[in-house]
């Protein structure tokens, strides 16, 4: 690496003037006593940081070689260190210090007036012993008419006047006039929920006899319904026409479902005859027919199996020209596996394992192929 790729390093700035003298701010805040305990505790420790500052202005460093100069800066930063934690635990103590005695004048304090308030308490009740107990008396006033008047507040609120402003007549129109409309509120809220209950009970009386009405009513519907299925089962639902189903009384309604059965009795009696003697008419056209179609059936089988004799004579005709036709063929395809197997047949075997495998592979494709020849030679 050449000079030039190297990066100078610029010297730090030196060290400012710094003033290392202890000055307490703001005397005027604390006791000369106080000020002498920290500038006995603080002083040594500005001491050191002044002689500490005075080192650390004879060390330079300006290029790689003063190594001197940097284990001194590292010795004396260590110091510095050392010196800062000795100030933070310096400042701590002071603060201890402050705090205990913080506490010690507050509790200094506390007892004094611990013992001071009572005597002024004491002293403050006997000398307005007449303010206090006209205070009292307002207060019993005001609570006897507040308990006056508390025994209407579940209608009436409870007023937010100064009860104890008022005199006795005022305070008792007051009461009266309370109690007047308190007569009067619960009187109309009494009638108002009379009124309520009578409605209700109107209402439920009226629903009560809706139901008995509606429950009236599906009676006699299921009656109609079930009356009416009966008679349609019958088929007599015309001998209802112009009636009230619902409306007869069971002696009349079995009267005319009587009348509606033997008549059903009666024309299924009849239609029972109608349906035996189309049932006999039935049979024997079934029997004819069916005699019309044994004897058909025996004319097609006997015209089949004429067919199937001539069609089979025709078809080993054919085959029999077929193989005559083709005995030439015949002969050249069996000379053509006569060879075949004798080639086949002179093959060497192959000495690797592979091709054992696929010299045994080919001998099974040619005997398939002589077994098919040999099929097809037949076929011809």
């Amino acid at each position: 690496m050449t000079d030039s790729n190297v990066l100078a390093l610029q010297a730090p700035a030196p060290l400012q003037n710094l003033k290392w003298e202890l000055e307490v701010p703001d005397k005027s805040i604390i006791t000369p006593e106080t000020e002498a305990a920290l500038v006995s505790l603080f002083k040594p420790l500005f001491e050191q940081g002044a002689d500490l500052y005075r080192q650390a202005q004879l060390v330079k460093v300006e290029n790689r070689t003063q190594l001197g100069h940097m284990d001194s800066a590292k010795e004396l930063g260590k110091r510095c260190q050392k010196l800062r934690s000795a100030v933070t635990q310096a400042h701590k103590q002071a603060k201890e210090e402050s705090l205990k005695k913080g506490k010690c004048i507050d509790t200094i304090k506390n007892a004094f007036l611990a013992v001071m308030g009572p005597v002024e308490d004491y002293l403050e009740k006997q000398a307005n012993f007449i303010k206090l107990e006209d205070a009292a008396l307002k207060e019993q006033v005001r609570q006897e008419r507040m308990a006056d008047l508390a025994k209407y507040q579940d209608i009436i609120p409870l007023p937010t006047m100064d009860l104890t402003a008022m005199s006795a007549e005022d305070f008792e129109t007051l009461r009266a006039g309370t109690q007047a409309r308190y007569e009067q509120e619960r009187k109309r809220r009494a009638d108002e929920a009379a009124a309520k209950e009578q409605e209700r009970l109107a209402g439920q009386r009226e629903r009560e006899r809706l139901e008995a009405e509606n429950v009236r009513l599906r009676a006699r519907q299921e009656l109609h319904t079930a009356r009416t299925r009966l008679l349609v089962t019958l088929d007599a639902l015309d001998l209802a026409e112009g009636k009230d189903l619902a409306g007869m009384d069971i002696v009349a309604f079995n009267k005319l479902a009587d009348e509606g059965k033997a008549r059903k009795e009666a024309k299924d009696k009849a239609a029972a005859a109608e349906k035996a003697e189309r049932d006999k008419a039935a049979a024997a056209e079934k029997a004819k027919q069916d005699a019309l179609q044994k004897e058909l059936a025996d004319a097609q089988a006997k015209e089949r199996e004429r067919q199937q004799q001539e069609e089979l004579a025709k078809r080993q005709e054919q085959e029999a020209a077929a193989k005559l036709a083709a005995a030439p063929d015949r002969e050249k395809l069996a000379a053509f596996l006569d060879g075949f197997k004798i080639y086949t047949r002179s093959l060497k075997p192959l000495e690797s394992a592979k091709g054992k495998l696929i010299f045994e592979k080919l001998v099974a494709h040619f005997t398939k192929t002589e077994q098919w020849i040999e099929k097809e030679i037949t076929n011809l």
